[in-house]
């Protein structure tokens, strides 16, 4: 990653690096947009989008692959649509984010990265982050001379305490996280729920019977799915955890997946409850570094599980799945079904 940042252990100049009181400017540029108070004008709005991503599946005979037909479409339509980009160009931020994200998965590599080679990782995150850095600087600049109504123009106008534009790259960084994040993680907890309502179908009737149960079923599918596997943490003083010191400079990484099966915290946690309560898993991270954009990922899979459930007797898996080959973000990458639609 020299090339983009002379060795820093700052990949990027967005969020997930930063510390206070950095880091509390420039999550307040969007803080804002991003609480249920502000998301709640868009409840009509991602409503339609999951009906009409609903209504597509019902035109189907039922023989679909979950994840490549259905999943990763509707989170990514959604964020776009509210970040401001345009549909046409969804595919390319599809492709980037898993080539972003999937760096160690062969059918993730790009064609100017050959795979599984002891660098190929590096490479392959370089590349990504600089096709992103291209596309964001002509959208950085037009939604700068040219304001709207999103996401980007909310990122793209904010100023420093001098009243000065935040540098390109604290753009680049916002966006670069909202266009990878905002939908990747959204699509593999969707699978990674209705995976596991289709392999047990007492719990979908259940869920189809009582549908003040969708909130419970995000949580539960987010503590499930883990879509964000780590991050990398470097201690910024000397810190003794059970009995095990850390010392000021040590890198260590934070096993979300881990801590969403712990059972000193979470009461039978190899079992997919979609009446827990409390649950308190970590899929969002937790402190300052809790994610931004957990109000709108629940807000997303809410209103999904409310349109789609009805609508499905039955889901059942017609061959193996496969995992992205990732220690990253991530999730199933393909999920091959037959579903039995009510009524």
């Amino acid at each position: 990653t020299k090339s983009i940042n002379n060795g820093s252990l700052r990949i990027l100049e967005t969020l997930t690096y930063l510390d206070p009181p950095e880091h509390t400017a420039i999550k307040d540029i969007a803080l804002d947009w991003f609480r249920p108070t502000n998301l709640a004008q868009w409840e009509t709005t991602i409503r339609e989008l999951a009906k009409a991503a609903v209504d597509r599946l019902l035109r189907t005979d039922g023989r679909i692959d979950f994840v490549k037909d259905f999943a990763l479409h509707y989170p990514l339509h959604v964020i776009m649509s509210l970040f401001g980009v345009p549909e046409e160009d969804e595919p390319r931020m599809m492709a980037l984010t898993q080539e972003f994200f999937g760096t160690a998965d062969p059918d993730a590599a790009r064609d100017d990265v050959e795979p599984l080679t002891p660098d190929a990782a590096a490479k392959q995150w370089v590349a990504t982050i600089q096709d992103f850095y291209a596309y964001f600087e002509n959208l950085l600049q037009d939604r700068r001379a040219n304001p709207r109504d999103d996401l980007a123009t909310i990122v793209a106008q904010a100023r420093n305490d001098s009243g000065e534009y935040y540098p390109n790259e604290i753009a680049y960084g916002y966006f670069i996280a909202i266009a990878t994040a905002g939908h990747d993680t959204t699509s593999s907890t969707l699978a990674g729920g209705m995976l596991e309502l289709g392999r047990h179908p007492d719990l979908l009737a259940k869920a189809k019977a009582d549908p003040s149960l969708a909130p419970h079923i995000v949580n539960e599918s987010l503590r499930w799915a883990s879509p964000v596997k780590h991050f990398m943490r470097q201690a910024t003083q000397d810190y003794t955890l059970r009995g095990r010191d850390i010392k000021k400079g040590d890198r260590f990484m934070l096993l979300y997946q881990s801590g969403n099966r712990d059972a000193e915290v979470i009461p039978d946690p190899d079992r997919f409850d979609i009446t827990r309560r409390p649950n308190k898993h970590i899929a969002f991270g937790y402190g300052p570094h809790m994610c931004i954009g957990q109000h709108l990922a629940k807000l997303e899979l809410r209103i999904m599980f409310e349109e789609l459930l009805p609508h499905i007797e039955s889901l059942e898996l017609v061959d193996d799945t496969k995992m992205i080959q990732t220690n990253f973000v991530g999730g199933l990458k393909n999920m091959p079904v037959e579903i039995t639609f009510a009524g």
